[in-house]
């Protein structure tokens, strides 16, 4: 799991602009090596979302597996 976090205090909406913005921001800040933590906490949190999967799924050619020929009797 890779967290995030803005350089500044009340930099969030800052970093959020620029992850929804630069298709390869999280690519390239990604570390190349594992960076050891000594201690991290994250606070509870929830997160959602939402998006119509199946056609986004069709678009990308998984069309088998929801139409009427879908089979999934062996899962």
């Amino acid at each position: 799991m890779c967290i995030f976090l803005p350089d500044a205090h009340d930099g969030l909406p800052n970093l959020a602009g620029m992850i929804s913005s630069r298709p390869g921001f999280l690519h390239e800040h990604m570390p190349k090596t594992m960076i050891r933590v000594n201690k991290f906490r994250v606070p509870k949190f929830k997160l959602s979302f939402e998006s119509i999967i199946v056609t986004i799924l069709k678009k990308l050619g998984l069309e088998l597996s929801f139409g009427d020929q879908a089979d999934f009797s062996h899962m």
